[in-house]
Protein backbone atom coordinates (compact mmCIF):
# COMPACT_ATOMS: atom_id res chain seq x y z
CA UNK A 1 0.00 0.00 0.00
CA UNK A 2 3.05 2.66 0.70
CA UNK A 3 4.35 2.03 -2.50
CA UNK A 4 0.92 2.19 -4.22
CA UNK A 5 0.61 6.11 -2.72
CA UNK A 6 4.51 6.74 -4.00
CA UNK A 7 3.50 5.79 -7.25
CA UNK A 8 -0.03 7.65 -7.92
CA UNK A 9 0.08 11.10 -8.48
CA UNK A 10 -3.04 12.02 -6.77
CA UNK A 11 -1.84 10.57 -3.78
CA UNK A 12 1.27 12.42 -3.92
CA UNK A 13 -0.84 15.85 -4.16
CA UNK A 14 -4.51 15.49 -3.15
CA UNK A 15 -4.65 12.69 -0.78
CA UNK A 16 -6.26 13.92 2.78
CA UNK A 17 -5.97 11.14 5.18
CA UNK A 18 -9.21 11.94 7.68
CA UNK A 19 -9.76 10.34 11.05
CA UNK A 20 -13.24 9.69 11.68
CA UNK A 21 -14.35 9.13 15.34
CA UNK A 22 -17.24 7.76 16.78
CA UNK A 23 -18.31 8.09 20.18
CA UNK A 24 -21.37 6.73 21.72
CA UNK A 25 -23.41 9.21 22.57
CA UNK A 26 -24.55 6.50 26.30
CA UNK A 27 -21.34 5.03 27.57
CA UNK A 28 -18.42 7.20 25.81
CA UNK A 29 -17.09 4.64 24.09
CA UNK A 30 -14.70 5.41 21.04
CA UNK A 31 -13.40 4.05 18.31
CA UNK A 32 -11.64 5.60 15.21
CA UNK A 33 -10.83 4.53 11.76
CA UNK A 34 -9.10 6.08 9.22
CA UNK A 35 -10.66 7.53 5.48
CA UNK A 36 -8.90 8.99 2.67
CA UNK A 37 -9.92 11.81 0.64
CA UNK A 38 -8.73 13.24 -2.70
CA UNK A 39 -11.05 15.80 -2.58
CA UNK A 40 -13.59 17.57 -0.19
CA UNK A 41 -17.35 18.25 -1.13
CA UNK A 42 -18.70 20.88 0.84
CA UNK A 43 -22.27 21.97 1.01
CA UNK A 44 -23.43 25.29 -0.64
CA UNK A 45 -26.10 27.02 1.41
CA UNK A 46 -27.68 30.07 2.44
CA UNK A 47 -27.66 32.20 5.50
CA UNK A 48 -31.59 32.58 6.58
CA UNK A 49 -31.18 36.10 6.63
CA UNK A 50 -29.74 36.12 3.23
CA UNK A 51 -32.37 37.82 0.77
CA UNK A 52 -31.37 36.66 -2.30
CA UNK A 53 -33.28 39.51 -5.01
CA UNK A 54 -30.98 42.23 -2.80
CA UNK A 55 -27.97 40.20 -3.04
CA UNK A 56 -26.99 41.46 0.54
CA UNK A 57 -23.34 41.03 0.46
CA UNK A 58 -22.55 40.35 4.21
CA UNK A 59 -24.61 37.13 4.66
CA UNK A 60 -23.91 35.32 1.37
CA UNK A 61 -22.61 32.05 1.51
CA UNK A 62 -18.55 31.10 2.02
CA UNK A 63 -16.45 28.60 0.95
CA UNK A 64 -15.55 28.42 5.06
CA UNK A 65 -18.98 28.44 5.70
CA UNK A 66 -18.82 24.81 3.60
CA UNK A 67 -16.12 24.01 5.23
CA UNK A 68 -17.13 24.34 8.55
CA UNK A 69 -20.36 22.43 7.73
CA UNK A 70 -18.20 19.65 6.63
CA UNK A 71 -16.57 19.28 9.66
CA UNK A 72 -19.18 19.99 12.08
CA UNK A 73 -19.93 16.79 14.48
CA UNK A 74 -22.50 14.99 13.55
CA UNK A 75 -25.39 12.54 15.37
CA UNK A 76 -25.43 9.32 13.56
CA UNK A 77 -27.93 6.51 14.93
CA UNK A 78 -25.40 3.34 15.26
CA UNK A 79 -25.59 0.66 17.97
CA UNK A 80 -22.72 1.09 20.25
CA UNK A 81 -20.81 -2.53 20.13
CA UNK A 82 -19.74 -2.18 23.53
CA UNK A 83 -22.51 -1.06 25.71
CA UNK A 84 -25.36 -2.33 23.19
CA UNK A 85 -27.96 0.59 24.70
CA UNK A 86 -26.63 3.24 23.19
CA UNK A 87 -28.40 3.84 19.68
CA UNK A 88 -26.45 7.22 18.73
CA UNK A 89 -23.10 8.73 18.34
CA UNK A 90 -21.05 11.74 17.76
CA UNK A 91 -18.94 11.52 14.41
CA UNK A 92 -15.76 14.21 14.46
CA UNK A 93 -13.35 14.39 11.93
CA UNK A 94 -9.85 15.07 12.44
CA UNK A 95 -7.35 15.90 9.66
CA UNK A 96 -4.24 13.46 10.00
CA UNK A 97 -2.18 14.57 6.89
CA UNK A 98 -2.71 17.70 4.47
CA UNK A 99 -2.64 17.88 0.98
CA UNK A 100 0.25 19.48 -0.86
CA UNK A 101 -2.70 20.59 -2.96
CA UNK A 102 -6.53 20.67 -1.77
CA UNK A 103 -9.57 20.57 -4.05
CA UNK A 104 -12.76 21.75 -3.48
CA UNK A 105 -15.62 20.47 -5.09
CA UNK A 106 -19.04 22.94 -4.05
CA UNK A 107 -22.10 20.56 -4.03
CA UNK A 108 -24.13 22.72 -6.44
CA UNK A 109 -26.55 19.96 -7.81
CA UNK A 110 -28.97 18.63 -5.52
CA UNK A 111 -31.26 15.22 -5.59
CA UNK A 112 -34.81 15.87 -4.17
CA UNK A 113 -37.51 13.10 -4.59
CA UNK A 114 -40.48 14.33 -6.40
CA UNK A 115 -44.00 11.94 -5.89
CA UNK A 116 -46.94 11.74 -8.28
CA UNK A 117 -50.25 10.64 -6.84
CA UNK A 118 -51.60 7.48 -9.62
CA UNK A 119 -54.52 6.55 -8.65
CA UNK A 120 -56.65 5.49 -5.77
CA UNK A 121 -55.00 2.77 -3.37
CA UNK A 122 -52.17 2.97 -5.67
CA UNK A 123 -48.78 4.15 -4.09
CA UNK A 124 -47.08 7.11 -5.22
CA UNK A 125 -44.77 7.59 -8.07
CA UNK A 126 -41.50 8.87 -6.88
CA UNK A 127 -39.16 10.33 -9.43
CA UNK A 128 -35.80 11.57 -8.49
CA UNK A 129 -35.14 15.09 -9.61
CA UNK A 130 -31.61 17.23 -10.24
CA UNK A 131 -31.35 20.59 -9.75
CA UNK A 132 -29.00 23.75 -9.54
CA UNK A 133 -28.46 25.81 -6.90
CA UNK A 134 -27.01 28.85 -8.38
CA UNK A 135 -26.82 30.42 -5.36
CA UNK A 136 -23.22 32.75 -4.40
CA UNK A 137 -20.78 32.01 -3.20
CA UNK A 138 -17.66 34.06 -1.70
CA UNK A 139 -14.33 32.61 -2.73
CA UNK A 140 -11.40 33.24 -0.28
CA UNK A 141 -7.83 33.66 -1.97
CA UNK A 142 -6.40 31.99 1.06
CA UNK A 143 -7.68 29.42 3.54
CA UNK A 144 -6.53 28.34 6.61
CA UNK A 145 -7.49 24.45 6.58
CA UNK A 146 -5.99 23.95 10.01
CA UNK A 147 -9.03 26.15 11.99
CA UNK A 148 -11.50 23.55 10.59
CA UNK A 149 -9.71 20.58 12.26
CA UNK A 150 -11.23 19.30 15.41
CA UNK A 151 -7.95 18.37 16.63
CA UNK A 152 -7.43 21.24 19.31
CA UNK A 153 -3.38 20.22 19.58
CA UNK A 154 -3.14 20.66 15.38
CA UNK A 155 -5.26 24.00 16.08
CA UNK A 156 -2.85 25.18 18.58
CA UNK A 157 0.72 24.09 16.91
CA UNK A 158 0.32 24.65 13.44
CA UNK A 159 -1.28 27.45 10.35
CA UNK A 160 -1.96 25.06 7.37
CA UNK A 161 -2.59 28.03 4.85
CA UNK A 162 -3.89 27.47 1.63
CA UNK A 163 -3.67 29.99 -1.77
CA UNK A 164 -6.14 29.55 -4.47
CA UNK A 165 -4.24 28.62 -7.77
CA UNK A 166 -7.67 27.79 -9.45
CA UNK A 167 -11.81 28.13 -10.60
CA UNK A 168 -13.65 25.53 -12.18
CA UNK A 169 -17.08 26.93 -13.26
CA UNK A 170 -19.96 25.25 -14.45
CA UNK A 171 -22.79 27.43 -16.72
CA UNK A 172 -25.67 25.73 -16.68
CA UNK A 173 -28.91 23.94 -14.98
CA UNK A 174 -28.21 20.32 -15.27
CA UNK A 175 -25.16 17.94 -14.71
CA UNK A 176 -25.55 16.44 -18.20
CA UNK A 177 -25.55 19.89 -20.00
CA UNK A 178 -23.86 23.43 -19.90
CA UNK A 179 -20.62 25.08 -20.54
CA UNK A 180 -17.08 25.03 -18.59
CA UNK A 181 -14.62 27.24 -18.07
CA UNK A 182 -11.61 28.00 -15.91
CA UNK A 183 -9.39 30.85 -14.17
CA UNK A 184 -6.33 29.67 -13.01
CA UNK A 185 -3.07 31.31 -12.29
CA UNK A 186 0.62 30.91 -14.17
CA UNK A 187 3.63 32.88 -13.88
CA UNK A 188 1.75 35.29 -10.54
CA UNK A 189 -0.96 35.87 -13.89
CA UNK A 190 -4.23 35.29 -13.61
CA UNK A 191 -5.86 34.00 -17.37
CA UNK A 192 -9.31 32.86 -17.78
CA UNK A 193 -9.79 29.89 -19.97
CA UNK A 194 -13.04 29.85 -22.32
CA UNK A 195 -12.47 27.06 -24.84
CA UNK A 196 -10.36 28.74 -27.07
CA UNK A 197 -10.32 32.19 -25.78
CA UNK A 198 -8.09 32.95 -23.31
CA UNK A 199 -7.94 36.70 -21.41
CA UNK A 200 -6.04 37.86 -18.30
CA UNK A 201 -7.82 38.81 -15.32
CA UNK A 202 -7.30 40.36 -11.81
CA UNK A 203 -7.98 38.20 -9.03
CA UNK A 204 -10.16 40.71 -6.85
CA UNK A 205 -12.54 41.13 -10.43
CA UNK A 206 -12.38 37.48 -10.44
CA UNK A 207 -13.47 36.83 -7.06
CA UNK A 208 -16.32 39.57 -6.45
CA UNK A 209 -18.00 38.76 -10.02
CA UNK A 210 -21.40 38.18 -8.71
CA UNK A 211 -21.75 36.11 -11.89
CA UNK A 212 -18.77 34.32 -11.20
CA UNK A 213 -20.05 33.80 -7.66
CA UNK A 214 -22.79 31.83 -9.28
CA UNK A 215 -20.90 29.24 -11.25
CA UNK A 216 -17.80 28.40 -9.07
CA UNK A 217 -17.83 24.53 -9.12
CA UNK A 218 -14.64 23.53 -8.70
CA UNK A 219 -11.64 25.37 -6.56
CA UNK A 220 -8.09 24.32 -6.22
CA UNK A 221 -5.76 25.35 -3.73
CA UNK A 222 -1.94 25.07 -3.36
CA UNK A 223 -0.70 24.94 0.13
CA UNK A 224 1.70 27.77 1.32
CA UNK A 225 4.76 27.30 4.05
CA UNK A 226 6.48 24.42 2.24
CA UNK A 227 9.76 22.71 2.16
CA UNK A 228 11.96 23.23 -0.80
CA UNK A 229 11.10 19.65 -1.87
CA UNK A 230 7.64 20.08 -1.86
CA UNK A 231 8.11 23.00 -3.76
CA UNK A 232 10.34 21.57 -6.22
CA UNK A 233 7.44 18.65 -6.70
CA UNK A 234 4.65 21.83 -7.24
CA UNK A 235 6.45 23.37 -10.15
CA UNK A 236 6.84 20.10 -11.78
CA UNK A 237 2.83 19.44 -11.38
CA UNK A 238 2.05 22.83 -12.66
CA UNK A 239 4.56 22.70 -15.80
Amino acid sequence: DKDRKKKLVTDRFFRTDMDVCLKCNNCGYERTMQEMYRHLSIEVDRHDNYNRKEEEEIRKWKVEDGLKKFFDPQRLDVTCEKCKEGTTATQTLSIASFPKALILQLKRFVVRERKTETGPGQPPSIEMIISKNKDPVLVPPKINLARFDNSVQKQQQKNIQYKLAGIVHHHGSTPSSGHYTADVIRKNEWISFDDWRTSSIQLGQLLEDPADQRTSYLLLYTMENRSSKQKKLQHAWRD
